[in-house]
């Protein structure tokens, strides 16, 4: 859904980290990532098309700067984990919600009163937080969870995941993406956060996911006498 507008914080902007972390040109960069995000049909997200992101030429084409300066400032940004690279080269803003803090706050306000005046049922009125059952469920979920940031926006996408699955379902998939992470050696600053994990269903992807088999060799070791000794050892 796009946004006509992003919010930002002014103490934030002048005399907090970005300006700090930040150097001009990447600055420009990142409020122009801002601005294609909250432009963009799935929030928070700078992509192309729901399947593919941008590459760096297009994305300075859309900028109006150059693609080195690009590169440069996604460095930059995935180092202080303002972002998420996808393998289809899809943006995430990893803390999008910041920007739509009002707009989110304000939400169930807004059903509400569109319930009175349709006269609907309160039963479908929105509900910004989770039952006291799921609260628990998403608690255990959450304590396995190898990266705890944004905790708000994972328990509002672990809810959204529960209407299409159980709790049983998801800790299934976070063991098999805490395989994923163990066989492959994913560097923490890459592991997704739990939203984006939550997000449009990707979970399911690690829901069968299991440790590789291990495989056995036999390696015969020369030994002092000469002669040689069998070894069976894992791959």
């Amino acid at each position: 859904m796009r946004r006509n507008w992003i919010k930002l914080y002014v103490d934030q902007c002048l005399r907090g980290s970005m300006m700090t972390e930040l150097d001009e040109p990447e600055r420009y960069v990142w409020f122009g990532f801002l601005l294609l995000a909250g432009d963009c049909a799935h929030e928070g997200r700078i992509c192309a098309t729901e399947n593919s992101g941008y590459t760096d030429i297009q994305l300075a084409d859309l900028l109006k700067t150059n693609p080195e300066l690009i590169k440069k400032a996604k460095r930059k940004f995935l180092k202080y984990s303002k972002i998420e690279i996808e393998a289809n080269g899809i943006i995430l803003i990893t803390k999008w919600h910041l920007y739509q803090s009002e707009y989110f706050r304000q939400k169930s306000y807004r059903v509400k009163l569109q319930g009175e005046v349709t006269n609907s049922s309160p039963s479908i009125l929105f509900k910004s937080s989770l039952s006291s059952k799921e609260e628990d469920s998403f608690n255990a979920w959450w304590e396995k969870y190898p990266r705890k940031v944004e905790k708000t926006p994972a328990s509002e996408a672990y809810r959204a995941a529960l209407k299409e699955s159980s709790p049983d379902d998801l800790l299934k998939a976070l063991d098999g993406y805490l395989v994923d992470i163990a066989e492959n050696k994913t560097e923490p600053k890459y592991i997704k956060h739990a939203a984006t994990f939550l997000h449009k269903n990707r979970w399911r992807d690690y829901l069968d996911r299991q440790p590789k088999a291990k495989v056995k060799k036999t390696l015969r070791v020369l030994q002092r006498d000469g002669s040689y000794e069998e070894v069976e050892v894992e791959e």
